[in-house]
């Protein structure tokens, strides 16, 4: 079996040719196309699957390019409350403090370290008064600790009241934390034109989250037509503003091309501290890069490092890059033994590439014992998730298996159909299509981003390390 992987970008999701090809007439070279299977597509086609599998498939239609979803909220125990400066440079003692500000910068430092074994209900006691006579930084701080319910009582509707209080005031911290509520539907109705209108006001007004989150409306579409150029340009203001995950954001619009040229110098420079910190996507487009050469000196020992630690933090391009590699023996002793477990590794995770290559792997028996049956169950799982290249092959397999063997094929998808179906990812992913639990509303309103965002929730993105064609199987290694 020897197989190649096209030389075009990431957006989607793989297919394996430009139509369907005879299994033993394949062309030098395989072109790839982008499909929209995900777990979620696979949860929806179990409940017609037997139908599908009694009467044969059609692949999805296709769908413009996108980036990969990623997970933008974190859930937090504490609300994270806006910087304050205590300066005390005026002599006035803050132990007894006489007025609005002073009583805020003692209760931020109460919160921060609980000097003098203070409880976070003193905090809200010196500004409960401030707070309902008008002072905009206070209405802003008791929001947060009502979303909380940290030292006083969880009241989402009392938050959403005081935090639109200050946004009115030219508040930006409030401005943020008016339109997250908005936009998740918490203490008030979801309101998404409502939402974009006061994260606008914030950013505007210089806070880098704000501007992180009017990219998020934009690249998602919410209340506003999708507009990748507008969600690149208010990524880079947002990253330029220090927003963490801004940086990865642009790195990734910079990589696939999605609202601006591609650069992958930018993107490597971008990406590649995301990489050093375990980030699975972000390790597995800088191997990638250093595997091409593109944006960096070509060293395909550091993808090989890059790779290897993408396919351990479960990225599904790098079990399937690092695949590639060690069947075809590029740049690594070749053993279709590991070529076989990280297919199967990667199928297992939903990918339809993967499913078509882990299945080609068991019908000729490499990496392990000839298996038709199940060959074909995978073959059969691979055409509904959305690889056309699959459905040729599923059909030649069919007319040169016994009918007892073809039985258990169908059994044995049915049982992968529901395996996948019942797995974290597409528990997760249900749930991301659903909406954000309520922990992460209240961790994202309160202005915390995650540190990380390796738990790549999407679709599967295709390989794309160069190569070329040969041999009668379907082909993705170079």
């Amino acid at each position: 079996m020897s197989r190649t992987i096209a030389e075009t970008p990431r957006p989607a999701i793989a297919s394996m040719s430009s139509g369907c090809i005879p299994p033993h007439h394949r062309p030098d070279a395989l072109k790839q196309r982008w499909g929209t299977p995900t777990a979620v597509c696979l949860l929806v086609t179990c409940l017609f699957a037997m139908t599908l599998l009694t009467t044969g498939c059609k692949p999805p239609r296709r769908t413009p390019p996108t980036l990969p979803d990623r997970p933008d909220m974190a859930t937090v125990e504490q609300p994270v409350v806006p910087p304050a400066t205590v300066d005390g440079k005026d002599g006035k003692d803050l132990d007894a403090p006489q007025t609005p500000k002073e009583r805020l910068a003692l209760a931020l430092r109460l919160l921060d370290d609980g000097g003098d074994g203070a409880e976070p209900t003193q905090a809200v006691q010196l500004i409960e008064q401030d707070a309902t006579t008008g002072y905009a930084p206070a209405q802003d701080l008791l929001a947060r600790l009502s979303l909380e319910g940290y030292g006083t009582a969880k009241d989402p509707a009392r938050a959403f009241a005081l935090a639109i209080e200050a946004a009115r005031q030219g508040l930006p911290d409030a401005q943020r934390l008016a339109g997250t509520m908005y936009t998740l539907g918490l203490g008030t109705a979801r309101d998404l034109e409502q939402g974009m209108r006061w994260l606008r006001e914030a950013a505007d007004a210089g806070d880098g989250e704000a501007a992180a989150m009017v990219a998020d409306y934009y690249r998602q579409g919410l209340g506003v037509e999708r507009n990748d150029t507008e969600a690149f340009l208010w990524t880079h203001r947002a990253a330029e503003r220090g927003v963490k995950r801004a940086a990865l954001w642009l790195g990734l619009h910079y990589h696939y091309g999605v609202g601006t040229p591609a650069d992958q110098k930018q993107a490597f420079a971008l990406l590649r501290p995301f990489a050093d910190e375990g980030d699975a996507e972000a390790l597995t487009i800088i191997a990638l890069l250093l595997h091409k050469g593109e944006g960096v000196a070509q060293d395909r020992k550091a993808a090989l490092r890059y790779f290897e630690k993408g396919a351990a933090a479960g990225d599904p391009v790098a079990q399937l890059d690092l695949g590639v590699l060690y069947h075809q023996g590029d740049g690594v002793t070749r053993d279709m033994d590991k070529a076989r477990g990280l297919f199967r590794q990667c199928a297992e995770g939903g990918n339809a590439r993967c499913m078509t290559l882990y299945a080609s792997m068991l019908e000729e028996g490499e990496g392990g014992p000839s298996d038709p049956a199940e060959a074909l169950a995978w073959y059969m799982v691979a055409s509904m998730a959305g690889d056309d290249d699959a459905t040729p092959f599923l059909d030649d397999l069919r007319s040169r298996i016994t009918a007892e063997q073809a039985a258990q094929g169908k059994v044995r998808a049915t049982a992968i159909i529901r395996s996948l179906t019942a797995s974290p990812a597409a528990d997760e992913a249900s749930r991301q299509s659903s909406g954000q639990t309520a922990g992460q509303a209240s961790g994202h309103a309160s202005g915390q981003t995650p540190e990380s965002t390796s738990a790549r929730t999407s679709a599967p993105v295709p390989s794309a390390l160069p190569g070329e064609a040969a041999g009668k199987r379907p082909a993705v290694l170079p």
